[in-house]
């Protein structure tokens, strides 16, 4: 005999009419992004976990787009959009479908308890940093005041890694300094994993290679890519990490926890770069500076050794003088007294005489040599120095000529910009003209006249 029975299409029927009967007027609920998306609609992947991270519960949620008002207001509110690692509290009312399951149906979401969860996050990620005192540790390390090689931990792609290495490249080009890149992401909810498992490999590598510090930029992107980055490991793995830690996250209104912990820290990475661009320059300068002190002083010295070795020449060959004046005085006061001398005591006279000569001479001629070794060993340190400077200075003005050409207004109407001009007149912002204006537009080959139809503001 057949036990009774019923479709599932009609059981889940009746749960469905059950669940919306529950929960007509909807309940507020706290849960984490796990997952965000958009496709007419705003599609939410919600989580719960307990405090080990563990999962406890999980659901799929939706914002209709005719109530996307509420996501406006959010990120109004927060400064960031929906997105991933987020705590919310929403208000929602669980809706089944017979072949689509369960979902929530968001209809309201509070922005105080998102702002209030993400300086939670960021006051725990502080306590757990000063309770391991590892706050201070990259901030205490000495500055970098040479570069000559970094390394670059930068999104693939990233309009600010652009911007970084416009000057970098030139730098490089010039051999003043070396960079090595290392992609990562910096937006998602693998970024800080990523950009953490660069590091160990920096760290790896400049066992052999030496790296003058680390260089952290972004640049670009949405104000949920710097949520993202106020993440536990990265936090961390910045405070321990051995090497100055240089960052230039891009935005220069908001910041991140890497912003308090870092050994630098930049509003963009174009700031970043003429950091290290003006250090090696006035380090140039310096250099520069210097061997006009060491030709200076160098030549000075060369004078004094020239003239202290005139000056023991002159007293060598008074000496001798005096003493073969003494020798004669002698012979011809013994003649006197005697009358007489013998041919043998004035050969011996005149052997003694001859020797204190050659001796005198001997002494004055290691004297000469030894200021003349001297000299010639001061000469070519002078030389030396001064060449490795000469060298440093007119690397840094072939980069300085390359900036400048790199400036022309000419050589930047040929990578495709324009000027406008209105008569006589440059206009620089939308606001000088209005609908029916004349304009002239300037090309690198001749202009354009256009006439102004709408303004829009940026």
């Amino acid at each position: 005999m057949a036990k009774p029975s019923m479709s599932l299409s009609t059981m889940l029927v009746a749960v469905k009419d059950a669940v919306s009967l529950m929960f007509s007027d909807g309940v507020w609920l706290t849960a984490e992004i796990l997952h965000v998306s958009f496709k007419n609609h705003h599609y939410l992947e919600l989580v719960e976990y307990d405090d080990n991270r563990r999962e406890l519960a999980k659901a799929k949620g939706v914002i209709f787009k005719g109530n996307a008002a509420i996501v406006d207001k959010f990120q109004k509110a927060t400064g960031n959009p929906l997105s991933s690692g987020m705590k919310i509290l929403v208000k929602a009312a669980p809706s089944l479908h017979e072949v689509y399951g369960l979902s929530l149906i968001i209809t309201d979401i509070d922005p105080t308890f998102t702002v209030g969860a993400m300086q939670q996050r960021l006051n725990e990620i502080r306590k757990h940093l000063k309770d391991n005192n590892w706050w201070d540790m990259n901030l205490s390390l000495p500055s970098p005041v040479e570069f000559c090689r970094l390394a670059v931990i930068a999104p693939a792609d990233a309009a600010g890694l652009g911007d970084f290495r416009v000057v970098a490249d030139r730098l490089e080009a010039h051999g003043l300094c070396s960079f090595s890149y290392f992609p990562a992401a910096f937006q998602g909810e693998e970024s800080a994993n990523q950009i953490v498992d660069q590091m160990i490999k920096i760290l790896d590598l400049h066992k052999n290679e030496h790296y003058d510090g680390l260089v952290l930029i972004r640049g670009g992107g949405d104000k949920a890519g710097l949520y993202q980055l106020n993440h536990r490991r990265l936090a961390t793995a910045v405070c321990r990490f051995p090497l100055p830690i240089m960052v230039g996250i891009g935005h220069e209104r908001d910041s991140v926890i890497l912003d308090e912990i870092a050994n630098l820290r930049f509003a963009t990475p174009s700031l970043l770069i003429t950091h290290i661009r003006n250090t090696i320059i006035q380090n140039a300068q310096a250099a520069h500076s210097s061997w006009s002190r060491i030709s200076h002083l160098a030549n000075q010295a060369l004078t004094n050794a020239e003239h202290l070795c005139d000056q023991q020449y002159r007293l060598v060959v008074s000496g001798a003088g005096r003493q073969l004046d003494r020798a004669d005085g002698l012979i011809n006061a013994a003649m006197l007294k005697t009358g007489h001398a013998s041919s043998g005591v004035l050969d011996r006279a005149e052997q003694a005489l001859d020797k204190t000569a050659q001796l005198f001479s001997m002494h004055a001629e290691r004297q000469c040599e030894k200021a003349d070794q001297a000299l010639n060993a001061n000469r070519d340190q002078v030389f030396q120095q001064a060449e490795a400077c000469l060298q440093k200075s007119e690397r840094l003005i072939e980069t300085h000529v390359s900036s400048a050409m790199s400036a022309n207004p000419i050589a930047i109407l040929g990578r495709g910009y324009a000027y406008v001009k209105q008569g006589t007149r440059f206009v620089k912002a939308v606001t000088e003209v209005a609908p029916g204006d004349s304009l002239q537009i300037n090309l690198k080959h001749g202009s354009i006249t256009a006439t102004v139809e709408e303004t829009t503001n940026a």
